[in-house]
């Protein structure tokens, strides 16, 4: 298909004042970030749609904009669905603009001064399209790879629009949305006891089920993914099933029932599927957890027993009593007890309660059994930076200062948020990120964004995804930090914190005060479900000595805390160029690559031509050939023989004589120690006390003093 004609195509329908926008090539999936409510007829924005993505599907939005209202007849073989043959139930429809679909069915395109009402499933096979829906035009491919096509002699231009035929429309007021649906109630329903026992997994997963069944099916293009989005909630809040009993029972009962079903077998339509349990568990809902166990009678006896705890400490702590000193345990009074002590201060044995503190209830309903994780489809992860971390993880950026690391985290953000590569790794689609600068001034700031933007062909309509919040001065804390994101309820996948070192409340080489820092981007990910970084810089001295596992100032703690680090570090081989590291928990670390700052830009780039080599503090890291290296063990084994070391002195005698990194150092200091001509435990030299021995300073100086007495 030429990359002109579906420019030219959506200019035609602009001008007949239909409202249009684009959707993903070979989809009904829209470009924009506000699907149908971007469609226009302005010419500039469409020209800058289809220029950006040539073979872009059309999409016209259906409603009084366009002021037209679609009959959808639909055929679905594999689900026994046609709509042809609910249409024989209805009169003839009068000529109108008609298109083939390909599937089987069609469109038919009405105008109407009193539009009619949305209906999906009207009839069997048979939806009505109007205003917040859209259909596609032609000549856009369907996801079968078929084109639409406009029926012969009723294209636009070969005939009108007729009046919607009243036979088609949808009777009474709007419709109910799912959650508006009122149950069928008895005459008069007898008030449900509260169990007395747990009630088995199994009776909630077939309520569940049989609540799903009533729960509408996605139609592809008409507001599919929001009814996903409920049935999950359902599952996930409403029942508060555990993500892969959602996930599957959404593939067994639901996804059956869409239009078109999601393909399993595709890893991206599965991700895309799979990824709306997570976002249904993480993001709030107006419905509090558990509603329908509630309504159905459906809690357990733990988690009643868990509610009303919570309740009661709540109403000891309104009327501030104080409690009772616990009855010793079994057995106690027997032996030591106070026989003389006033009968009431012992507490009667029936108040000897073991108090169950709201979370042992979540806790163990966390608790999955072997067998269940054995026979259960594993969840989908949702990579954000392919190869490197996906959504929930906890991400740090190392580095030392002035190595642009914020530069380096606005690209990684300004990248996710518009779905675009970075560095190579591929960003499968657009996300919601949250950038919170603690350091820069607002101005400063602004200036890199906006350099970095042009730099990267990143326009202010790409960039809807992206927040900043400018915190600089306004002392927030790491304890703030996780409520506050949550409040926000911007959907947020990615949150940004620059510099971690303004955050903490404390010193930074304690692992007692950094890790409740550590511990709030735990709870940001875990309330919010969204990935969250930070910037952190590296202590003083030469990264280049230093393994990732050690980088990072301050406690250990911050090395064993991240899911993945990002560390730069100083080129060895050019000025000016960095080598971006990488340490991954749940992926195989991908190799190191050398990057360059464009400083027009201020975007990092590639450099395939120089070999990731990081500057250490003697000289660059590079593995001695194996004869050069023996070489080296030569010569520090003739030192070592030539008297008694201690272990700095010796190292600092290696360091005069080799050019080497601190690393390389410690490895050739080890290999003379350990020669069994210099160890005074090992080789011809065993027990003639010898006077060359290297060892800690105690060991040495003993023996010095001896291997002198002996001299003497």
């Amino acid at each position: 298909m030429n990359e002109n004609t579906m420019l030219k195509a959506a200019l035609a329908y602009a001008a007949m004042g239909w409202h249009i926008f684009p959707c993903r090539p070979g989809t009904k999936v829209p470009m924009t970030t506000n699907g149908v409510k971007n469609a226009t007829t302005d010419e500039a924005t469409i020209r800058d749609w289809w220029t950006r993505c040539p073979t872009a599907n059309i999409a016209v939005a259906c409603g009084p904009a366009s002021g037209i209202y679609v009959v959808d007849v639909d055929v679905d073989e594999a689900r026994g669905i046609n709509g042809w043959d609910s249409i024989e139930e209805f009169p003839p429809f009068p000529d109108t603009v008609r298109q083939d679909t390909p599937r089987g069915g069609a469109h038919f395109f009405f105008r109407s001064d009193t539009p009619p009402r949305n209906r999906n499933s009207f009839r069997p096979g048979i939806d009505i399209r109007s205003d917040g829906y859209y259909v596609m035009l032609p000549p856009s491919l369907h996801p079968n790879g078929k084109p639409y096509k406009w029926t012969e002699g009723f294209a636009p231009g070969e005939t009108g629009l007729a009046e919607f035929p009243d036979f088609m429309r949808p009777p009474g007021g709007r419709e109910p949305l799912p959650w508006e649906r009122k149950q069928a109630k008895a005459a008069t329903p007898a008030p449900r006891p509260a169990p007395l026992a747990p009630i088995e997994i199994n009776d909630v997963v077939s309520r569940a089920r049989a609540y799903l069944l009533e729960c509408d099916p996605a139609v592809q293009g008409q507001a599919g993914h929001d009814k996903l989005l409920w049935a999950a909630r359902v599952l996930v809040v409403g029942f508060e099933l555990d993500t892969g009993t959602a996930i599957n029972m959404l593939w067994d009962d639901y996804n059956p029932r869409c239009i078109p079903p999601w393909d399993r077998s595709d890893t991206t339509q599965c991700r895309d599927f799979e990824r709306k349990v997570h976002e249904a568990a993480r993001t709030p809902s107006e419905k509090p957890r558990g509603w329908l166990l509630d309504k159905y009678g459906l809690r357990s006896s733990d988690q009643q027993l868990a509610q009303g705890t919570q309740l009661q400490a709540s109403l000891l702590a309104t009327a501030s009593t104080v409690a009772p000193e616990p009855a010793p345990p079994d057995g106690d009074d027997a032996d030591g007890g106070n026989d003389n002590a006033p009968a009431a201060t012992k507490p009667p044995a029936h108040d000897r309660t073991v108090s169950v503190p709201p979370k042992w209830a979540e806790l163990k309903a966390r608790i999955v059994g072997g067998d269940v994780l054995l026979t259960t489809a594993i969840p989908q992860s949702d990579p954000m930076l392919a190869g490197v971390f996906d959504l929930g993880d906890k991400v740090a950026l190392l580095a030392p200062s002035k190595t642009r690391k914020s530069f380096f985290l606005i690209q990684l953000c300004l990248c996710l948020a518009t779905g675009r590569d970075f560095l190579g790794f591929k960003v499968l689609y657009r996300r919601h990120v949250l950038f919170v600068n603690l350091e820069l001034k607002d101005t400063h700031f602004q200036r890199r964004l906006v350099r970095m933007a042009g730099g990267l062909g990143i326009t202010a309509s790409d960039l809807p995804e992206f927040h900043v919040l400018n915190a600089r001065g306004l002392g927030m804390k790491y304890d703030e930090m996780p409520g506050f994101v949550q409040w926000l309820n911007l959907q947020i996948e990615f949150a940004t914190f620059d510099p971690l070192y303004k955050l903490a409340d404390g010193d930074e080489n304690s692992a007692r005060d950094m890790k409740p820092v550590l511990a709030a981007f735990d709870q940001i990910a875990a309330m919010t479900g969204a990935a969250v970084a930070y910037s952190h810089h590296d202590a003083k001295g030469s990264p280049g000595d230093r393994d990732i596992r050690d980088r990072g100032a301050g406690s250990n703690v911050i090395g064993r805390d991240y899911d993945a680090a990002i560390t730069l570090t100083p080129h060895g081989k050019e000025e000016g160029a960095l080598v971006v590291g990488f340490l991954c928990r749940n992926y195989k670390s991908p190799d190191p690559l050398s990057v360059r700052f464009d400083d027009e830009s201020c975007i990092f780039r590639p450099a395939s031509d120089l070999p990731p080599v990081c500057a250490a503090s003697k000289q660059p890291r590079e593995q001695q050939s194996g004869d050069k290296w023996r070489e080296y063990i030569e010569d520090a084994v003739e030192l070592a023989l030539s008297g008694a070391w201690l272990k700095s002195e010796f190292q600092a005698r290696l360091r005069k004589r080799f050019d080497l990194p601190g690393t390389q150092i410690d490895k050739l200091y080890r290999a003379a120690r350990d020669d069994e001509r210099v160890h005074t435990d090992k080789g011809p030299n065993k027990g003639t006390s010898p006077r060359h021995l290297i060892g800690n300073e105690n060991a040495v100086k003993a023996r010095i003093r001896e291997l002198n007495n002996q001299g003497s």
